[in-house]
């Protein structure tokens, strides 16, 4: 056995960069379709490798461009889209902690009832939990109030995917601008005209995306209803595979579509923010402070704030979800979320009757 590096991320990047991803994933599909290795000169030569990536790009056999992947740079994208990226499955992502960093919105009355909100879970925190110390309070307390932030609200990500998912990516994101345009609500016609821009800005930056052509009839999965114009099905399974649906709050859903072995689809019309419900933190909830929480949701409602509740659909494999259940039960975890998956764990108890005894074992040992 011998093991060589052929390719590796570079942080030199130049006008030539992207033709050589090109040109490697013709070398890439030079050794599906002759009896060399990928360092012989058939391979090698750099004419005959761009003629074959032309020619499997028109097959539809894209997988060769896999190979190759692109590090972007995206400033300023609402938060909505970050989770769209998030969704595909196949990305690494570095993005700015709401958690951790005070954010920063266009709209001073958000900007407003934002701030107010973190002094009051500052205080309330001091208040019910005396033994925290300050910086666990500050982190606390930025993470409720960011609930409070629209969906909309501009971040920053470092975002790899691969050459071939980039293309499909500009596809999906045109066809998705193209149907949120037809749908109703403000909702829909901000996420069309954010995807749409977002899809420019990666044509500006990623021009030979043209010789790979979406053949799969897919599209932007994550966004239910947008996508489809159905509502998800609220059919419930549990087994070693499983199906549930549940509410949760756009702030959850942006962490849990990041467990990347667990697909996730939201359902919500985009027509009113109250479609179903507001979540209000636990450490307000059955206070007074709860009835001003509900009042500052309605004064920025039309910005789409991340305590905005969504329906879920969650599919996946048990042993998947068992390994999500060793993360997101924690202390360290979003509350909302940790919650949720108390809940899921709670409902595979009760019917483990239904799992094989490897999902059984694998239950066992959380």
């Amino acid at each position: 056995m011998d093991v060589k590096i052929v390719a590796a991320t570079s942080e030199k990047v130049n006008d030539d960069s992207l033709n050589k991803l090109y040109e490697f994933s013709g070398k890439m599909a030079g050794v599906c379709y002759m009896p060399d290795n990928y360092f012989d000169d058939k391979i090698q030569n750099s004419e005959a490798a761009i003629k074959r990536a032309g020619l499997t790009s028109k097959s539809g056999h894209h997988s060769v461009f896999d190979h190759g992947y692109i590090t972007f740079q995206i400033s300023r994208i609402p938060k909505i889209l970050s989770m769209i990226l998030n969704s595909t499955e196949q990305y690494t992502t570095s993005e700015k902690s709401a958690r951790y960093t005070v954010m920063k919105t266009d709209d001073f009355d958000e900007n407003r009832i934002y701030e107010k909100w973190i002094k009051i879970f500052e205080d309330r925190i001091s208040n019910v939990y005396s033994k925290i110390d300050p910086k666990t309070i500050s982190k606390l307390s930025l993470e409720n109030a960011r609930y409070m932030l629209s969906v909309f609200t501009p971040t920053y990500m470092m975002w790899t995917t691969s050459y071939r998912q980039i293309a499909y990516l500009i596809k999906w994101l045109d066809d998705i601008a193209l149907k949120c345009k037809r749908l109703q609500g403000e909702f829909n016609r901000r996420l069309s005209i954010e995807a749409q821009s977002l899809s420019d800005k990666f044509k500006e930056v990623v021009d030979s995306y043209k010789h790979i052509i979406e053949n799969k009839n897919r599209g932007i999965e994550f966004l239910h209803y947008q996508n489809t114009s159905r509502h998800i099905n609220n059919t419930d399974y549990i087994g070693d595979v499983y199906q549930l649906t549940y509410m949760a709050s756009f702030a959850e859903l942006a962490q849990l579509q990041r467990h990347r072995t667990i697909h996730y689809e939201m359902d919500f019309t985009g027509i009113d923010a109250n479609e179903y419900g507001v979540y209000v933190p636990k450490i307000i909830a059955g206070t007074t402070l709860e009835d001003e929480w509900l009042l500052d949701f309605e004064r920025v409602s039309n910005n789409y704030p991340q305590c905005t509740l969504v329906k879920v659909l969650e599919q996946g494999r048990a042993i998947k979800f068992f390994d999500k259940c060793k993360e997101r039960l924690c202390g360290r975890a979003q509350l909302e979320i940790m919650e949720d998956t108390k809940s899921t764990l709670q409902r595979f108890i009760e019917n483990q009757q239904n799992l094989s005894l490897e999902s059984l074992n694998q239950l066992n040992s959380i």
